[in-house]
């Protein structure tokens, strides 16, 4: 793990519950940057735009809502 996904990881702020299908966090603004970095803008499943305040779950290399992980 690199040193910027390790800072990533220890973001203050983030309420995040690990899971055994990925992470399931709330996106503050100190996040939602970062997930732009990567690429993560839209909900893999809905294709609705990634915002302040959204649960979301990072699993299999992908970022879904977690309303929408839920319905796989």
């Amino acid at each position: 793990m690199t040193v910027e996904m390790n800072q990533y990881q220890n973001i203050s702020g983030v309420k995040k519950m690990g899971h055994r299908l990925g992470h399931e966090y709330q996106v503050t603004s100190l996040v939602l940057p970062r997930l732009k970095k990567y690429g993560f803008t839209h909900c893999l499943r809905c294709k609705a735009e990634i915002t302040i305040g959204d649960w979301v779950r990072r699993t299999f290399g992908n970022i879904y809502h977690s309303r929408c992980f839920k319905r796989i």
